[in-house]
């Protein structure tokens, strides 16, 4: 996102923790107002929006914030083993068995990964990790990247809702911000094989244990750099922050065609991207995957039937996994690393077939 509109955020976010703030008297609240207002004022001046359009990215504030005493709160009773964990409603329930994670499903028992458990959040799955045999840490990781998942998705419409009233953003950019707006809960080819393949990698990534870190792009960055995920060195732990920058990371830009006026096309917009690299992104470089993969949409359909552990990626061969893998990380890693994983990845499709 811009720098000047992070800053902003932070400006927000403190207003409202504290008027979150239970034991506020009427004069704070009073006073509290007038400084919301005021901000509010400011912000719609510094980039030329409707005081409305502020008024709307403080109520999403507001909502990330709730989100964040959910977590805390989640966190407190993790550590205080004598509080009793609600039940989600239509959650899978998760034991921790013989060293494994195992999901009871609408098929039985199955074996769940780390890293399914916590990429099949943006699946729209929702577990009970069971407190008398799943690990703390396992706990505490799931429940943070939830909140992550949710605090990225208002930031997204917070980022969208910004840049589509700013008048000195041009008019094509604007209708893209609006109709990244509207296709928000579409259902598309492509967006699903951007998800696809960036859980993919987050998944082996965890269940591998890499020294890599595959982690959302924000509107403004798939907007104006054409990102559509990032691969980063895992850094110092940063808990569910995802509003601060990181050195040593490079942008993918992903198409499941291999059309050579798509692929074209989009070579001359990561061209044009790459000249905004290094000041307003922390970025090293962009890279374009173009990998061609078809029945998307019936993969995705498949896979909805019974929404099993691991999302619909789990549906692709080995060959397929491989060579996404392959394609993706020969950008970051060398090619006797890629070669190992690759390895890994095919033996443990092998297990799981027998």
């Amino acid at each position: 996102m811009r720098p000047s509109f992070e800053t902003q955020l932070r400006q927000m976010n403190e207003i409202a923790k504290d008027k979150a703030k239970p034991d506020n008297t009427e004069e704070q609240r009073k006073k509290m107002d007038i400084v919301l207002d005021y901000q509010i004022e400011k912000a719609a001046e510094r980039f030329e929006t409707p005081e409305k359009t502020q008024a709307t990215i403080f109520k999403l504030q507001k909502r990330k914030q709730k989100i964040m005493a959910r977590l805390k709160e989640q966190l407190r009773q993790i550590d205080n083993p004598f509080e009793k964990e609600a039940v989600p409603e239509g959650a899978n329930r998760v034991k921790y068995q013989d060293g494994k994670l195992v999901c009871t499903t609408a098929k039985g028992e199955q074996e769940i990964t780390l890293g399914e458990l916590l990429t099949d959040i943006e699946w729209g799955l929702n577990y009970y990790l069971d407190p008398n045999t799943v690990p703390r840490l396992i706990r505490k990781k799931y429940f943070i990247e939830q909140a992550k998942h949710e605090i990225m998705d208002l930031l997204d419409r917070q980022i969208m809702t910004n840049e589509s009233q700013r008048e000195s953003v041009d008019e094509l950019k604007k209708e893209g911000y609006i109709k990244m707006i509207a296709q928000e809960n579409q259902e598309q080819s492509g967006k699903y094989a951007e998800r696809m393949v960036k859980n993919l990698l987050k998944k082996i990534a965890i269940d591998q244990d890499l020294d890599i870190e595959i982690s959302d792009a924000d509107a403004y960055q798939d907007m104006e750099l054409k990102i559509d995920f990032i691969i980063k060195r895992k850094m110092a732990a940063r808990g569910v922050n995802v509003e601060t920058n990181d050195e040593d990371r490079i942008g993918i830009q992903f198409t499941s065609t291999d059309a050579p006026e798509i692929v074209h096309k989009k070579e001359r917009q990561i061209r044009q991207a790459k000249k905004k690299l290094g000041r307003e992104e922390k970025i090293q470089d962009i890279a374009l995957v173009s990998i061609p993969l078809r029945q998307i949409q019936a993969m995705v359909q498949d896979w909805k039937r019974d929404k099993l552990p691991g999302g619909p990626d789990k549906l692709w061969n080995t060959a397929t996994r491989a060579e996404i893998f392959g394609k993706v990380m020969k950008n970051f890693l060398a090619g006797e690393e890629i070669d190992q994983y690759v390895a890994k990845i095919q033996a443990k499709q092998l297990r799981a077939a027998a």
